[in-house]
């Protein structure tokens, strides 16, 4: 019972960072785009 919670407390968390990383990758992107005119 505790495992499964803890690994879906992990999953949660690498879905969370995934989704940060992936906005500041868009971010990241736009930014270029505007520096590079």
């Amino acid at each position: 019972m505790k495992t499964s919670h803890q690994s879906g407390r992990m999953l949660e968390c690498l879905s969370v960072c995934v989704l940060q990383w992936q906005a500041t990758r868009k971010q990241g992107a736009g930014l270029a785009r505007l520096l590079s005119g």
